[in-house]
């Protein structure tokens, strides 16, 4: 029985050990700038491809905005308990029963590397809500050239159509696909701007829950969020 509980020690011991330093050193991918969509001869298309990729990046910021890298670094062992300081000691006391000061040594290490992952996940999403808000400047910059230009053309073809110069079916055909455009660049930004809701209020939680400062982070959601709903506003569907 001894025997066996001495052997069951020196492996939680082991375990305890490699939770402790075996956290992920850097889990930052270098932010991958939106594809440009300047290859479109027909601006209409571009906007819309602006768009969709703008509704891509703000689901995937409801991802980053957990810090997921730390958690995943912090499962490991006695990794849990260091990313709140409630279960520093816990896991200090664990390490000690475990297996001495060779896993205490386990700990600091990992408490170091969890700190670095932390670092780095916020550096992932700061450079990700960078690349949201340029995105977002884009879209708000050219939307209203697009909106414009299509006002005008629909003008010009019903102008055409009284004159006999065109059939009215010819008209109807193009505000039909005025229609969808404009409807899938507001259900995009729709998308995108829940998305955004939803990460600033995981951002709050994961703060509060590891105690990160993601102060300016939430901010910054908000300013997107505002430019976000003056866009859309100006969206008409005809």
């Amino acid at each position: 029985m001894f025997r066996n509980t001495r052997a069951a020690l020196v492996c939680l011991s082991a375990i305890l050990v490699s939770g402790c330093t075996n956290v992920p050193g850097s889990v930052t991918r270098a932010y991958e700038a939106p594809l440009t969509f300047h290859n479109y001869q027909n601006p209409e298309l571009e906007l819309q491809a602006q768009a969709r990729a703008l509704k891509n990046m703000a689901n995937d910021l409801v991802r980053r905005a957990t810090l997921r890298g730390a958690a995943t670094g912090a499962v490991l062992g006695c990794g849990a308990a260091l990313v709140t300081a409630s279960g520093l000691k816990t896991c200090a006391t664990g390490a000690l029963v475990a297996g001495g000061a060779g896993s205490v040594v386990g700990y600091h290490q990992g408490k170091k590397q969890v700190a670095y992952t932390v670092s780095a996940q916020m550096q992932d999403l700061d450079q990700h809500l960078a690349g949201l808000h340029g995105q977002t400047g884009r879209i708000a910059g050219d939307l209203p050239a697009v909106l414009a230009a299509q006002d005008a053309e629909l003008a010009r073809l019903k102008s055409d159509a009284r004159a006999g110069r065109i059939p009215q079916a010819t008209v109807a055909a193009r505000i039909d696909e005025i229609r969808k455009a404009r409807a899938d660049i507001a259900l995009a930004l729709d998308h995108a701007t829940a998305d955004i809701i939803t990460a600033r209020a995981t951002m709050a939680e994961t703060s509060s829950r590891q105690s990160v400062d993601l102060l300016d982070q939430i901010t910054l959601t908000r300013q997107l969020e505002t430019d976000l709903y003056k866009a859309r506003s100006a969206i008409s569907l005809i």
